[in-house]
């Protein structure tokens, strides 16, 4: 009969009685398959660098059309801020105590400047309260270090607002499954409902208060505010900027609460922390570059259950990450933007384990 080969097979010539003959094999072709993803992340690298210099050259130039659109993007996010901006200002005009929330895998990344609390603070004598939220992320040690070194400038306390890695979160819902088993709750509502029996500020006399929750996009503002109330009182995304307006919720005669939208106030801040929108920011890849700077490589590999790869080659990252995902384009070429923006996704729902020490 006729002998058939698998051209797509070559056998090194590894005699069939070698024993783990075929694990041998699989691991060569795990080299070759490395060995092609480095040259291909190498083609990438190049190609989207040339991309970056033409996008500057583009932009330098004012009168392109690209150089107009990018403009009009830039105007239209510059208002959304100054409207974000006009609502957490009423939050802070009636609030009487200010919640900040920050996220306890990076508070001070997360944390509004010193500047900016102080000209909070200084608006009839307000009591602000720092609240580390998202607790289950970061090791129980972490965060006592933490709480110590937040409470030398304000009351500090930590929380869970919300169970995380549940898929229904863009639900809105009534349902207070998502929020039956918070950590640290019971302790804030005792600490406002203290406030609201001395007075919001400064002890005065005082039947009602209110609390204003501010802080980044993302940080779980909302959240605390079903968990308070022991309801889905508000609507809550994954997604950063889900809230735009200020909301208020009544949790009970003696304590109302007011929502408040995020607002980045530092562009940096926003790359590194959990601020990036995946689905509507233009390029990818810069947040992605930060990323792969703070986590722990080893976290990352286990995280997609990919092979090692170099640390820093983001492009070559991508490329895995997109085959573990199925992103493939025509010809088997992986979708790293569509990699680039699960990653984002899994890193604002907290899926990558990462977290910043606490100053010694």
């Amino acid at each position: 009969g006729v002998v058939r080969h698998d051209k797509n097979t070559k056998d090194p010539g590894i005699p069939n009685s070698w024993p783990f003959k075929q694990d041998l094999l699989k691991e060569i072709q795990r080299s070759r398959e490395l060995k092609e993803l480095m040259e291909q992340a190498n083609r990438d690298r190049a190609q989207y660098a040339a991309k970056q210099e033409e996008e500057d050259n583009s932009d330098d130039d004012g009168d392109s059309g690209e150089g107009q659109r990018k403009d009009g993007t830039k105007a239209a996010g510059q208002q959304s801020r100054r409207a974000y901006l006009r609502e957490l200002k009423k939050v802070v005009d009636t609030a009487d105590v200010v919640l900040q929330v920050l996220d306890a895998r990076d508070p001070m990344g997360s944390r509004i400047s010193p500047a900016i609390e102080n000209v909070i603070l200084s608006r009839a004598d307000k009591r602000m309260v720092l609240v580390l939220n998202k607790i289950d992320l970061v090791p129980k040690e972490v965060v006592g270090s933490w709480l110590t070194t937040l409470r030398r400038s304000h009351p500090a306390i930590a929380i869970k607002a919300s169970q995380h890695g549940s898929s229904n979160s863009d639900d809105t819902t009534s349902s207070a499954t998502t929020v039956t088993v918070p950590v640290g709750m019971d302790g804030l509502l005792q600490l406002l409902k203290n406030y609201a029996r001395t007075g919001g500020t400064g002890g005065k006399s005082k039947t009602t208060i209110v609390v204003g929750i501010i802080g980044y996009p993302n940080v779980g503002k909302s959240s605390i505010i079903n968990a308070l109330k022991r309801s889905r009182a508000v609507g809550v995304s994954p997604r950063p900027g889900f809230t735009t307006t200020m909301q208020e919720v009544v949790l009970d005669r003696n304590v109302r609460l007011l929502d408040s939208p995020g607002v980045v106030f530092d562009d940096r801040s926003a790359l590194l922390g959990n601020c990036v929108d995946a689905e509507s920011i233009e390029d990818p890849i810069p947040p992605v570059t930060a990323l792969l700077k703070r986590c722990n490589h080893a976290s990352l590999l286990m995280t997609y259950n990919i092979p090692a790869f170099p640390p820093g080659e983001v492009m070559m990252f991508l490329a895995m990450v997109a085959r573990s995902y199925g992103r493939v384009l025509k010809g088997g070429i992986p979708d790293k933007e569509a990699a680039a923006r699960a990653v984002l996704k899994d890193w604002n729902n907290g899926k990558i384990p990462y977290y910043t020490a606490p100053p010694k």
